[in-house]
């Protein structure tokens, strides 16, 4: 028998969201990766929803399968997308996708195609974290994949690919001496 014992309080979850989006015009996108830090994914996700969260977020793809075989219908993104994931079921369910390498703009541009479906991308650019799966867009290969989907109009035309946003995580907000 376990002594440990998580209550989680759906309410406080709601009514926090509630203040954050009472605070700002922005968009609010709730993480909820990790089992939602282990309150519980899907009942997290759809308090975070029913409160006003415009977005949710998931580290891992089957996170997001998950939140959209429960019936959840927010927009969503995953962010930790390595090659070789089930991108077809990706963007079967309309789940946004984080770009961190050239050959996974390929598999999400193939996906794309065999599910006849737009895919929606978000470009991953490091800024010093160096916290991605696959190769690291950074200073020297977000030129290269700017360049390579300029190549790659026509091929974006035909899949219909859709670039809603660039994401990164910032190194430190603390300048040290």
């Amino acid at each position: 028998m376990s002594r440990a014992v998580a209550e989680v309080d759906l309410l406080a979850i709601a009514q926090n969201l509630k203040l954050i989006k009472a605070k700002t015009s922005a968009q609010v996108l709730a993480v909820v990766k990790a089992d939602a830090y282990g309150h519980g994914l899907v009942p997290v996700a759809k308090a975070a929803v029913a409160a006003g969260a415009d977005w949710l977020g998931t580290a891992l793809l089957e996170e997001g399968i998950a939140l959209r075989a429960a019936g959840v219908k927010a927009p969503l993104i995953c962010w930790l997308t390595p090659l070789g994931e089930d991108l077809k079921t990706a963007v079967k369910n309309n789940i946004d996708l984080s770009i961190s390498s050239l050959e996974l703009l390929e598999e999400v541009i193939d996906a794309g195609r065999a599910a006849n479906i737009v895919p929606r991308i978000h470009l991953e650019v490091d800024t010093g974290m160096t916290r991605v799966v696959c190769e690291v867009i950074g200073q020297s290969l977000l030129p290269k994949l700017l360049k390579r989907l300029k190549i790659m109009e026509l091929k974006l035309l035909v899949c219909g690919l859709t670039l809603p946003g660039l994401m990164n995580q910032i190194k430190s907000l603390i300048k040290n001496n």
